[in-house]
């Protein structure tokens, strides 16, 4: 529960203010209720499209996986969580898309520099021997494994714990 939080709130406090201040603000929560009203979803299905909704705006998880993620996780038909994630992607993606995609490139940048400012060592006969720095595909593929596995976490957690974390809510009670 503490690893989910922590991820969640080590990814906020990155975000630009603009991003932060549209998470805490209401529109998501309307849009998940004109959603729940139009598509007849459950409470659980609701929460799990704006669980989803939130881990691509706090960019935890690429955007281009957000139907698929939709239909998986809130265990719905295909063309259901299309057509909702089509309805996101155009009321609440795209007026914030410029400002997410600034904020990913330069965290994906940061991430990169700091993968390459420490080469990784081995050890050899007990003493520690810095090895050849990896090639940049193999730095970005690692650092895409390590998100992908950061979301995951994220992910499953929340399924354990639906009745106790609620993304929304924790980030509303951030300081």
């Amino acid at each position: 529960m503490n690893q989910v939080r922590n991820i969640i709130k080590d990814q906020y406090v990155k975000l630009p203010p603009s991003i932060r201040e549209f998470v805490r603000s209401t529109k998501l929560e309307d849009k998940i209720d004109a959603l729940t009203n139009a598509y007849a979803l459950s409470s659980e299905v609701a929460q799990t499209v704006s669980d989803e909704t939130l881990l691509v705006i706090m960019g935890l998880s690429p955007f281009a996986e957000l139907s698929a993620n939709i239909a998986k996780e809130a265990e719905i038909p295909e063309d259901t969580a299309y057509t909702i994630s089509t309805e996101i992607t155009a009321d609440l993606i795209v007026p914030i898309a410029d400002d997410l995609a600034d904020f990913l490139e330069k965290e994906e940048k940061e991430e990169l520099r700091e993968e390459l400012s420490s080469p990784p060592t081995t050890r050899i006969a007990g003493r520690e021997k810095v090895a050849i720095k990896p090639p940049i595909e193999h730095t970005e593929e690692r650092s895409k494994v390590t998100k992908e596995s950061e979301v995951a976490t994220v992910r499953q957690m929340l399924r354990e714990n639906s009745k106790t974390v609620d993304i929304k809510d924790f980030l509303a009670n951030l300081k």
